[in-house]
């Protein structure tokens, strides 16, 4: 079993990565979402993949954390 702290960690990293990842998201829809859709196929698709990473890294530590408490 792990330990309580590791699993805090797991909260702590996982409030991060979903403020992190919203903050983001924040800047591709509606009227400020104007400037990110000027930007290159390119560079957008490489700001959505890391988005993507980041949301896949979420949902892996999220089911760390409800293994943990299963």
């Amino acid at each position: 079993m792990n330990k309580p702290d590791q699993s805090l960690s797991n909260l702590d990293r996982a409030q991060k990565l979903a403020t992190q990842l919203d903050a983001l998201l924040a800047v591709t829809t509606g009227e400020v979402g104007e400037s990110f859709r000027i930007l290159s196929d390119s560079l957008q698709n490489g700001f959505l993949w890391a988005c993507s990473d980041m949301a896949g890294e979420l949902a892996n530590i999220i089911g760390e954390i409800g293994v943990r408490h299963e």
